[in-house]
C-alpha cells in the first residue's frame, strides 16, 4: 500500500529525531550549567539532572523503536507482495494450463 504512509511515517520519524536531539541538548546544557561551565558527571550536579536525562533516554529509545518498527513493517510488505504476486500468477498459470 503506498496511500501516503512513506511520507506520513517520515514526518513520524524526524519528530521523533527533533524530539530526542532537543531532550539532548537540553540535558546538556543543564548539565553544564549545574556544573559551573563545565559538564558535572557526579554529585548534585548529576542528581539534578536525572530527569531530564531518564527524559532524553526514552525520547531516544522511542526514536529506535519507531525506525525499527517502520522499517520491518515496509520488509514485510515488500515480502507480502511479492507472495501475492507469485499467488496470482500461479492462479492464472493454472487456469490457463487446465484450458
Amino acid at each position: 500500500m503506498q496511500f501516503g504512509h512513506r511520507h506520513i511515517a517520515s514526518q513520524d520519524s524526524s519528530t521523533y529525531r527533533h524530539r530526542a536531539s532537543r531532550l539532548a541538548q537540553e540535558a546538556a546544557q543543564t548539565l553544564i550549567a549545574a556544573g559551573g561551565g563545565k559538564p558535572a558527571f557526579e554529585g548534585a550536579a548529576w542528581n539534578g539532572c536525572t530527569a531530564d536525562l531518564i527524559r532524553t533516554a526514552k525520547a531516544h529509545a522511542y526514536l529506535v523503536l519507531h525506525h525499527t518498527f517502520y522499517a520491518h513493517v515496509q520488509g514485510l510488505q515488500k515480502k507480502v507482495g511479492g507472495i501475492a504476486k507469485l499467488a496470482f500468477h500461479s492462479a492464472i498459470l493454472e487456469k490457463n494450463a487446465v484450458s
